[in-house]
C-alpha cells in the first residue's frame, strides 16, 4: 500500500512501474505463446518434410547418379555459395529484421528493396560464371552451371519474399514456405520415377527448378494482394544506402559460407580423385545438415519475433 507520506510525483512513478511491468508481462505472454504455437508447428512440418527428403529422396538421388557424378555437381552447388554474398548481400536479414521492428514502413522497405534483386542477381550470374571458367569447371560441366545457377536464383527469391512473409508476423506461413519447396519435389520426383526408371543429375536439377519456381510464384503474387503495394520507380540512392546498411549482414554470410560451405571445393583442387572424394563426403555432410536444422528453424523464428518486441 502507497504511504500517504509518498509525494503526487512518487506516486506517479510507482504506477507508472506498476503499469510498465504489467504491460510488459502481458506482451511476454503473448510473445511466449505465439513462440510455442509457431514453434511447434514448424518443427512438426520440418520433421515430417526435410527429414524424408535428405535420408529417402536424395540419398536415393545420389545412390542411383553415382558418387563421381554426385561429387561433382555437390562440388559446382558449393562454388555458387562463393558469389552468392553478390545475390543476397544480406538483404534478407535486413528486410527481416527492420520490417519486423516498423512494419508500418513496409512500402517504404519494399520500394528500397525490391528493385536491388534483378541487378544482385546479374553480380552473382557473372561472379558465378567467372568463378567456373577460372576453375575450369564451366566448358566440361556447362549444362549442370546454368541449372544451378537458375535455381540459385529462385532459392533467393524465396528467401527474399519470406523474409516479408515474417517481417510482417505470418510465422505460419513463412513456416509452411520453408518446406514447400521440398514437399513439392518429392511429390514431383515420386510422379517422375512413377514414369521414368532414369535418374540423372539433369532429372534432378529439373526437378528442382519446377518445386521452386512453383512457391517463388506463389508467395509473390500473395505479397502483393496482401499488401496491396503500389511500386515507385527504382531510385539508386535510396538503393546505395539500403545496399550500405544490408552489409554488416553480408559480412556474416561471408564467414558462414567460408566455415560451412566451401570443405568440396578444397577436397577437389587438393584430391586427384577430387569428385569421388567429394561425393563421399557430400554423403557425411547430409547427416551434418540434418543435425543443424533444428538451430537454423529457431532462428529464423526468434529474430523476427525479437525485433518487433524490441521495436515496439
Amino acid at each position: 500500500m502507497i504511504q500517504s507520506s509518498l509525494s503526487i510525483a512518487q506516486r506517479l512513478d510507482y504506477w507508472t512501474g506498476q503499469y510498465l511491468r504489467t504491460f510488459l508481462a502481458q506482451g511476454m505472454a503473448i510473445y511466449k505463446r505465439e513462440l510455442i504455437i509457431n514453434v511447434s508447428f514448424l518443427i512438426l512440418a520440418n520433421l515430417l518434410i526435410k527429414p524424408y527428403y535428405i535420408f529417402f529422396v536424395e540419398r536415393k538421388i545420389q545412390n542411383e547418379v553415382g558418387t563421381i557424378a554426385w561429387g561433382i555437381y555437390f562440388t559446382m552447388f558449393s562454388l555458387s555459395m562463393v558469389p552468392q554474398i553478390l545475390l543476397d548481400m544480406g538483404l534478407t536479414s535486413y528486410i527481416n529484421q527492420k520490417l519486423s521492428a516498423q512494419r508500418d514502413q513496409l512500402k517504404v522497405i519494399i520500394n528500397d528493396s525490391i528493385w536491388l534483386k534483378p541487378f544482385l542477381a546479374l553480380a552473382f550470374s557473372l561472379g558465378y560464371l567467372l568463378i567456373c571458367l577460372i576453375g575450369g569447371y564451366f566448358h566440361e560441366f556447362k549444362s549442370i552451371f546454368w541449372w544451378i545457377l537458375i535455381n540459385q536464383i529462385l532459392i533467393s527469391g524465396i528467401l527474399f519474399f519470406r523474409a516479408y512473409v515474417s517481417g510482417l508476423g505470418y510465422y505460419r506461413w513463412d513456416s509452411f514456405l520453408s518446406i514447400a519447396d521440398k514437399l513439392i519435389f518429392i511429390i514431383l520426383f515420386s510422379f517422375g520415377i512413377y514414369f521414368s526408371n532414369t535418374i540423372s543429375i539433369a532429372f534432378f536439377l529439373n526437378i528442382q527448378f519446377l518445386s521452386l519456381i512453383i512457391p517463388l510464384v506463389g508467395v509473390g503474387i500473395w505479397i502483393v494482394f496482401a499488401t496491396s503495394i503500389s511500386f515507385r520507380s527504382f531510385d539508386i540512392a535510396k538503393s546505395k544506402a539500403t545496399i550500405i546498411q544490408c552489409l554488416p549482414y553480408a559480412g556474416i554470410f561471408v564467414l558462414m559460407v567460408l566455415y560451412c560451405k566451401m570443405e568440396p571445393v578444397w577436397i577437389g583442387i587438393l584430391r586427384e580423385d577430387g569428385a569421388l572424394q567429394a561425393g563421399i563426403y557430400a554423403s557425411a555432410y547430409r547427416l551434418l545438415d540434418a543435425s543443424n536444422m533444428l538451430g537454423f528453424l529457431f532462428a529464423g523464428i526468434l529474430l523476427p519475433m525479437f525485433s518487433h518486441a524490441i521495436g515496439k
